[in-house]
């Protein structure tokens, strides 16, 4: 409702300005409507101009909102409580929200592992989400059991290779894929029923609500080693983007 009457206030705004001269400036509703409807009639172009500019105008002041968020949990997204994979002297970071069974972010990370081999200014951080239910979150803490050993990075490889993408995922094959890298699987299960495996989980939803992500892949470009961010200094990544692109926007 708010962006309706956002939207048709700046109409109705840039009509006054083109037809009202000063002596109608005190114009009532009815009559400020007639000079829109007139206008538009004979200029349907700028119609479609104007609402093309006020949607561009309401996403950026979404991103900034989220951007904003970003920046309030930049310790929390630093911090070595999420798995990372890249140069400990990057300059910057990609912060990667996926899903291990969406396609889309198994087809990004390949072409981020790509770029990641070419270019030693970034490294990428995973923010896992279950957004496909109980096997990604199992997936999910398993990821991070990993990361508590500081072999997150065998253990995505792994599961990156077997390509258990929408529906191929389970626990049983999470458990297949940790056995063959040698761990011990009781450990493991005491680690993700874990209090410390549940709030870290807990946060990173916390996270994604205020983020408002609901679809993944999604990343964030975040600098390193300046301590006062602005807004500017984020840039945001909805979805999945080739890999041309990709290079362009890291």
């Amino acid at each position: 409702m708010m962006k309706r009457i956002t939207v048709l206030t700046s109409i109705i705004l840039f009509a006054v300005n083109i037809y009202a001269a000063p002596s109608t400036t005190d114009l009532n509703e009815a009559q400020v409507g007639k000079l829109a409807t007139a206008y538009f009639k004979s200029h349907p172009e700028k119609m479609l101009e104007i609402m093309q500019s006020m949607q561009q105008a309401l996403k950026e002041q979404q991103y900034n909102g989220v951007k904003r968020t970003l920046i309030k949990h930049r310790n929390f997204l630093l911090s070595k409580e999420l798995p990372e994979i890249g140069p400990t002297q990057a300059s910057k970071t990609l912060i990667f929200f996926f899903d291990y069974q969406c396609v889309y972010c198994h087809k990004q990370y390949s072409e981020l592992e790509q770029l990641l081999k070419k270019d030693s200014s970034f490294k990428i951080i995973f923010v896992p989400l279950h957004l496909f239910g109980q096997a990604s979150l199992y997936a999910s803490k398993m990821g991070l059991y990993f990361n508590h050993l500081h072999r997150f990075s065998e253990f995505n490889a792994a599961l990156e290779k077997e390509n258990l993408i929408e529906g191929r995922l389970s626990d049983r094959a999470v458990n297949a894929i940790a056995l063959k890298l040698g761990v011990n699987l009781v450990e493991a299960k005491r680690f993700i029923n874990s209090k410390e495996a549940n709030d870290l989980i807990n946060k990173i939803t916390q996270l994604q609500a205020q983020l408002g992500i609901q679809a993944t892949p999604m990343i964030f470009t975040l600098p390193i080693r300046q301590t006062k961010l602005t807004v500017n200094d984020i840039h945001v990544i909805q979805g999945y983007v080739p890999i041309n692109q990709l290079k362009s926007l890291i």
